[in-house]
């Protein structure tokens, strides 16, 4: 079970306290420990008390982070879909668009998400997208229960859920063969856009999606959400911040009221970013700094991850603070999407929610720290 669904109990929940930070954790059973301890008296407070002492945390050896990195390696291609899995997609992927195309002629069916990105996991489900013609005068809840109707009567699918009046419209089925999930969004083009950035970031180097990989795979055995985590090295920039490339040029692609450019030529990018090559940190090296970084340095208080401008801006600018927290949009821990800059991607994230996964950034960094293995850093947390 997810613990951004369902968080920890009241005395599982207690805080880290200075002491407990500055003390170097010698075990995995005293970083568990540490874990359990995240929320001490977080009931009677009016801030978030999410301060550490990093300085007990220092960088692993290189020994140790060349051997995190093969391992990474290791996993990759463990996690990675089977060739029958890629197939069986591409499969329902042409089933469903045939479908699309006979009950509304013009329309296009669009992979986007981790199917198409390159960071999807095996068994990953699958994300599509329908954008109609302008010629369509289908509303979006007409359109989402017709095609879940039609779906129902098709013997291929199964477990037909159709939500019409969700933030995106969608309907959510299951193949009958494969047993592989799909959600098929309606207009959902900014994802489709999202999509292409990502797989153009993960063609500049492929330790972004090693170390994505490890990172989605950590998330889901730890059972917290999988919010994205962009490249924060705190040494030589590891990628380019593709929407402000050239520098020279104010890019603009106007989808749906946002500006959704990015530099798509990656073959030319030496020609317009000078960084191309110059980092040399290992994956490991690299996951350390990313644990590292959203344990002890992001300011969570005051910080919104911004991959749109390659680094942290203002909640109070974008006002985004705590005090603004509605029922459906919360801003504990905020993460602007990269085209619809409105939109607060950890918008789901509650207080209780943050503690755990700044706990389980705590812990994954004191695990390297010892020298754990991979397996003990990704060890599946149980309720």
């Amino acid at each position: 079970m997810n613990r951004m669904t369902t968080s920890r109990t009241t005395e599982q929940k207690t805080s880290i306290s200075s002491n407990t930070a500055k003390k170097i954790v010698h075990t995995l059973e005293d970083v568990e420990r540490d874990l359990q301890n995240m929320a001490l008296k977080k009931q009677n407070e009016t801030c978030l008390p999410l301060t550490a002492d990093s300085k007990t945390i220092k960088k692993p050896d290189d020994g140790y982070l060349k051997t995190i990195s093969a391992k990474i390696d290791e996993l990759v291609m463990e996690l990675s879909p089977t060739e029958n899995e890629i197939q069986e997609k591409e499969d329902l992927f042409k089933k469903l668009e045939k479908i699309c195309h006979e009950l509304f002629p013009g329309s296009t069916l669009y992979k986007f998400g981790s199917m198409s990105n390159g960071f999807s996991l095996k068994n990953a489900d699958m994300d599509l997208c329908l954008v109609m013609d302008d010629a369509s005068v289908l509303t979006a809840v007409q359109i989402v229960e017709t095609l879940g109707e039609k779906l129902r009567m098709e013997n291929d699918f199964k477990d037909i859920l159709m939500l019409p009046r969700a933030r995106i419209p969608i309907v959510k089925l299951k193949s009958a063969r494969s047993n592989i999930s799909c959600d098929i969004g309606y207009n959902n083009v900014l994802a489709v856009h999202n999509t292409l950035m990502l797989r153009a970031y993960s063609d500049i180097d492929e330790r972004l999606k090693k170390v994505a990989f490890l990172i989605k795979y950590w998330a889901k055995r730890r059972k917290i959400n999988e919010p994205y985590f962009g490249s924060l090295s705190r040494k030589v920039p590891i990628l380019p911040v593709l929407q402000r490339l050239p520098h020279d040029f104010n890019g603009e692609n106007n989808v749906q009221g946002y500006n959704a450019y990015f530099f798509k030529d990656i073959s030319k990018l030496k020609s317009v970013w000078k960084g191309v090559g110059r980092n040399k940190q290992s994956t490991g090296e690299l996951l350390f700094e990313i644990f590292h970084y959203f344990a002890y340095d992001f300011p969570v208080k005051e910080g919104v991850v911004s991959i749109r401008e390659g680094s942290v801006l203002s909640k109070e600018d974008k006002n985004w603070t705590v005090t603004n927290n509605t029922k459906t949009d919360k801003y504990w821990f905020c993460v602007e999407d990269p085209f619809e800059i409105t939109h607060n991607l950890g918008r789901l994230v509650d207080r209780d929610t943050l503690y755990d996964i700044r706990g389980e950034f705590m812990r994954a960094c004191k695990l390297m720290n010892q020298n754990a293995s991979l397996e003990d850093i990704c060890k599946e947390y149980m309720e």
